[in-house]
């Protein structure tokens, strides 16, 4: 027969676990996000957002949504915390990146696995971190896009997103 002292161990012991594993996560998983609030689904339009602001559309695409983190990188930051605190590190352009994120591509249908249209970075509060659309090559040249019509684009995009181009001056 189970003593009152065998019975309360168990529940006594998983509650100091728990504890411990509140006080000790933020602790070293500095980087890790305070809110996780962006579903995939979440993500995922936000993409199409991000892809609409391109002024493109992709028909039927199809699409790869996960979330990756950033492998050493998050260790060196969670390194160089110490001497410069965590604050500053999340503040931060590279704290950003360091996070763990959703990677949405989007594929044309019927595209070979390397062949993506578009990138999207989101970070798990629902901020868009990068976009990358992709060119294919021109065959006789070999040069990716035209530089003027890249700058057109590019200003394009960002007056869509409501940013400043004037740094976008073609030589």
């Amino acid at each position: 027969m189970k003593t009152v002292r065998d019975l309360l161990l168990g529940p006594i012991l998983g509650g100091l676990g728990a504890l411990l594993v509140w006080w000790a996560f933020p602790r070293v998983f500095v980087l890790f996000p305070d809110a996780w609030t962006v579903t995939r689904d979440e993500a995922v339009a936000i993409a199409f957002e991000e892809v609409r602001a391109f002024g493109d559309e992709v028909a039927e695409p199809y699409l790869s949504a996960q979330i990756d983190g950033p492998g050493q990188l998050d260790r060196r930051l969670q390194l160089a915390a110490a001497e410069v605190g965590v604050e500053t590190i999340r503040s931060s352009r590279l704290g950003e990146h360091a996070r763990p994120q959703w990677h949405v591509t989007l594929y044309p249908p019927e595209a070979a696995s390397r062949a993506w249209s578009y990138q999207v970075a989101i970070s798990l509060d629902g901020r868009v971190i990068g976009a990358i659309k992709r060119y294919d090559e021109d065959v006789e040249t070999g040069i990716l896009v035209d530089e003027d019509h890249a700058v057109e684009r590019a200003r394009d995009y960002l007056e869509r997103r409501g940013l400043a181009s004037t740094e976008l001056d073609s030589e």
